[in-house]
């Protein structure tokens, strides 16, 4: 069955890389913002799995926004930047954030009048925060594409060595120094560049890792919080709040940049070929879109699902998975339907912004 024509020249493995790399997303959003909770005093052993499950669940969300950075500079930095492209992401975002709002004030009115300033300005007030800091990191690609075709690669190997300690070693061991300085406002962007560079350079082959040795030390990371985790329940049985140790998990940690990694590289030595998988890899930001809205997001997984009550269940880890694959294969659908709609408009609106002529050269 033919699902798509135009992306099919598109390579499959990195589609289904998008593909789990949203998904991990869903599930972040799912634990974090419906389900995550604080430990008390006398939780049960079953309690503890599901907490346990709920919190390293809850890190795939980092992973997943690493994917995605790691793809763009992957394939971005043998490319010419395109006013297009970055139009397409902008005018997108506007076009959900406006629709959910438009929905919402039939819905709710106060807590639509409450979120206007987020829905008619996504991007100045910083509604969806990756897409914010994504769309300034592609202004930047021809500035960071030139500077990685014109440094040595030594200079480069150096610059990500220098950023590998400051951004990623030394906050894994409490000590981040830019989090809590005056560039916390570009905090997420000196990340995004960062990962950008660190993708493009894997495909330039300026730097090349091991699959094994980066599956070590995720793996080490990983039971290393498993084994804090379970001498704190287990032998003192504290009071046990898991934001203490959620710090492992972050973007800026060494466990979610070496999962990443590891992941990009086994996906990326995959041989397939999929209309099906490029089809459904064209919405994946349209499910980022939909299930992450400010105003959806409460509605979602609170007032519809009530996955805060979902802890306590004996089939909590089987649930968590089905209620993520149903939102995200429902937000699947929906964009295909909207696609109809959506399409044509911003093919309008990007075809009459490309007669401008100063930008011309830029489409």
């Amino acid at each position: 069955m033919k699902f798509l024509t135009k992306n099919d020249n598109r390579l499959s493995n990195f589609e289904l890389l998008r593909i789990f790399a949203m998904f991990l997303i869903v599930l972040h959003h799912c634990t974090v913002h419906g389900i995550f909770s604080y430990w008390s005093a006398n939780v049960s052993v079953s309690d503890f799995i599901n907490n346990i499950v709920c919190f390293f669940l809850s890190s795939g969300g980092k992973i997943g926004v690493m994917l995605f950075l790691l793809l763009t500079g992957y394939f971005s930095c043998q490319q010419n930047f395109k006013l297009r492209k970055w139009l397409d992401v902008y005018l997108k975002m506007l076009f959900f954030s406006v629709l959910i709002f438009a929905l919402w004030f039939f819905i709710s009115p106060d807590e639509a009048k409450a979120a206007l300033k987020y829905s008619v300005r996504p991007l100045t007030r910083n509604a969806y925060w990756f897409t914010s800091s994504w769309l300034a990191l592609y202004a930047l690609s021809p500035l960071l594409n030139r500077m990685l075709h014109k440094f040595s690669q030594r200079t480069v190997r150096y610059i990500l060595i220098f950023g590998l300690i400051f951004l990623f070693v030394l906050p894994t061991f409490g000590m981040n120094i830019a989090k809590y300085s005056k560039l916390f406002r570009f905090y997420y962007l000196v990340h995004f560049i960062y990962l950008y560079l660190l993708g493009a350079s894997i495909r330039l082959e300026q730097v090349k890792f091991s699959k094994k040795y980066l599956l070590l030390l995720s793996l080490s990371i990983f039971c290393f919080v498993f084994a804090m985790l379970s001498s704190e329940f287990f032998l003192w049985g504290k009071e046990i709040n898991l934001w203490d140790f959620f710090a492992y998990t972050e973007l800026y940690t060494l466990y979610s940049l070496s999962a990443s990694l590891w992941l990009f590289y086994l996906f990326k030595d995959l041989k397939i070929k999929s209309s099906f998988v490029n089809w459904t890899a064209s919405s994946m930001f349209s499910v980022y879109l939909l299930h992450d809205n400010t105003l959806i997001r409460p509605f979602l997984w609170h007032t519809l699902l009530a996955m805060d009550r979902a802890m306590s269940s004996s089939f909590f880890i089987v649930w968590i998975f089905i209620v993520s694959a149903s939102v995200f294969a429902l937000c699947i659908v929906i964009d295909k339907l909207l696609s109809l709609i959506y399409r044509p408009l911003l093919d309008f609106l990007e075809n009459a912004i490309s007669k401008i002529k100063p930008l011309r050269r830029w489409f």
